[in-house]
């Protein structure tokens, strides 16, 4: 189990999983660490580059006047964030298992990233249990 103490990285969510009438405490960490530094564009100055976008008639655009769209048909529909977020499901802090399936019936297209899965708190019996 991933501990601060031994350098390693912090949980980023905690919550619990549940299945029946058991519930166990658990945190989550990301298995995997990204190092790598990204590469910045600069001017001929050594100063790091800023982005701007314009218009297709050569005018500047502000943030205020630029929106997120989707092309459908050689169309754009406008997304607002009112509307993203009224798509976004309700956070929880709960995981409630209903039922276990064959690792192979998962295709790898679903597994964007790795993470671990640990324990929360000094007693971990039901979630060695789980974890069996």
């Amino acid at each position: 189990m991933p501990k601060k103490s031994e350098g390693r990285s912090r949980a980023f969510w905690s919550g619990t999983i549940s299945f029946g009438l058991v519930t166990i405490p658990v945190e989550l960490y990301s298995a995997t660490h990204e190092s790598r530094r990204s590469m910045r564009m600069i001017a001929p100055s050594g100063k790091p580059v800023s982005r701007r976008y314009f218009s297709e008639d050569g005018k500047p655009l502000d943030g205020e006047h630029i929106a997120r769209g989707y092309e459908l048909d050689d169309a754009y529909i406008v997304v607002t964030d009112e509307e993203l977020e009224a798509l976004a499901p309700e956070q929880s802090r709960d995981i409630e298992l209903s039922r276990f399936v064959e690792k192979d019936s998962i295709s790898p297209l679903f597994f964007e990233h790795a993470y671990v899965m640990a324990p929360a708190g000094s007693s971990n019996a039901a979630y060695r249990l789980l974890a069996s």
